[in-house]
């Protein structure tokens, strides 16, 4: 998937495009620009774009990928919304069908898109490491599950892999902290709000249990999924090789079946040419005997 710098107008244009090169292009491309951009009278931004990271293999893949299949990307997006809808639902009315059904469309949404990052990374290198499989998953998982990360990856200049940080997105425990007014309030203002801080702190502090809550559910049915999908594999597996095994026994039983034919018919012509040599020597005894008796007749007659 070759792809080459355009001439745009705007350096964030021209930053942009370099994240959609081939990661060996990057370097030399960013530090051109940084250059040209010095030379142009823009030293503050060649200095920000002679600091911008290469993409690693794993973010390189996923910003390929936003550039060339946005219909899935969209998919994902739609996903990941979804799924946080459905998040929020099972916290407050316990809708574990409506997270099951999303959670599902959510894997579907990362297994596609990975494997064709992973098809991405297997022209470009020729293999697909254990370690950017992981890091190609867990992005986009955390794409699904955290706006902020869905942004990051939509905007296509991904310079490393991302994790997943929470599983609704925004902090809970930030929204329950009043911000300060300035001045003193009275006795009972200061009740009020005492108890109204005490309400709202205790309220984050059950969805955020009940955020946990979901999200261990979320883990050990991702784990079960994990556990269920290498079990599959190795089922069917299991199966081809004992199909391999059935077609080897069938071959040997034919060639055997073969074999026992050809010493069938080796045996019944063995046993008629004995029977014809049988034959023979009763037919030559008779001969030896005529002659004999013919011998002994012309003897007496002399």
């Amino acid at each position: 998937m070759a792809r080459t710098m355009a001439e745009p107008s705007r350096p964030e244009d021209e930053i942009d495009a370099l994240y959609g090169l081939r990661p060996g292009e990057f370097v030399g491309a960013r530090d051109a620009l940084a250059k040209r951009l010095r030379a142009d009278g823009q030293p503050d931004a060649a200095d920000a774009v002679r600091k911008l990271a290469r993409p690693t293999v794993a973010a390189w893949a996923i910003n390929a990928l936003v550039r060339d299949e946005p219909e899935w990307t969209q998919a994902l997006v739609t996903a990941g919304r979804r799924l946080e809808e459905a998040q929020q639902a099972l916290v407050e009315h316990g809708d574990r069908d409506r997270w099951r059904e999303a959670n599902a469309a959510q894997r579907a949404a990362v297994d596609r898109l990975a494997r064709l990052a992973e098809d991405l990374v297997r022209e470009e290198r020729g293999s697909v490491s254990a370690a950017v499989r992981d890091a190609i998953r867990e992005t986009l998982h955390a794409a699904t599950i955290d706006a902020g990360a869905r942004d990051e990856v939509c905007a296509g200049r991904l310079a490393h892999e991302l994790r997943a940080v929470g599983l609704l997105g925004g902090d809970l425990t930030a929204a329950a902290v009043p911000r300060p007014t300035g001045r003193t309030p009275a006795p009972a203002a200061r009740s009020r709000r005492s108890s109204a801080g005490a309400q709202a702190q205790a309220e984050a502090a059950r969805r955020a249990a009940a955020e946990q809550g979901a999200r261990d559910a979320l883990r050990r049915a991702e784990r079960e999924a994990s556990s269920a999908e290498a079990a599959a594999k190795r089922a069917a597996q299991g199966a081809e090789r004992a199909a391999k095994a059935h077609a080897a026994a069938e071959s040997a039983l034919a060639e055997a079946q073969d074999a026992a034919e050809r010493r069938g018919a080796e045996l019944a012509d063995a046993q008629q040419a004995e029977r014809d040599a049988q034959n023979a020597l009763e037919a030559a005894q008779t001969a030896v005997h005529a002659a004999q008796a013919d011998l002994d007749r012309a003897l007496s007659q002399s």
